[in-house]
């Protein structure tokens, strides 16, 4: 709000996601380096590099830490001691997250492959919700 009320991203989120594309565009930077022969061909293969890293994960790397954040979000939300349900994308895409979404699991605690949230892997597009009862 413009008050500022909100507590704001969680520092560890923030940081895992700047270490995440840190990382990945310095491996693609180093293999540019190491495979070149000129200034030239370093400046080349350097912005080609970069250009596919923008193109190819970037989204993914964001996309990744969004839906960490959403669940994130609706885990910090639940009451202590609720219940939470995981709610894979599409059954049958990932057996963890299959096994995560057996049986609710009481908010702060593991789900069954030791995760308190979603995101189980790279990709993973599962959410959690509260289990309501009734």
């Amino acid at each position: 709000g413009a008050a500022g009320t909100g507590a704001g991203a969680p520092v560890s989120m923030v940081e895992g996601l700047a270490a995440t594309m840190v990382e990945r565009l310095h491996e693609r930077l180093v293999d540019a380096i190491d495979g070149a022969g000129d200034d030239a061909s370093v400046t080349q293969r350097l912005g080609a590099r970069y250009r596919e890293f923008k193109g190819q994960e970037l989204d993914a790397i964001v996309g990744d830490t969004l839906a960490a954040a959403w669940a994130r979000g609706v885990h910090d939300a639940a009451p202590e001691g609720s219940l939470l349900r995981w709610v894979p994308i599409e059954v049958g895409r990932c057996s963890d997250c299959d096994d995560n979404a057996l049986e609710p699991t009481r908010r702060g605690e593991a789900f069954p492959t030791g995760q308190t949230h979603p995101p189980a892997h790279p990709g993973c597009r599962c959410t959690l919700t509260p289990v309501t009862a009734g």
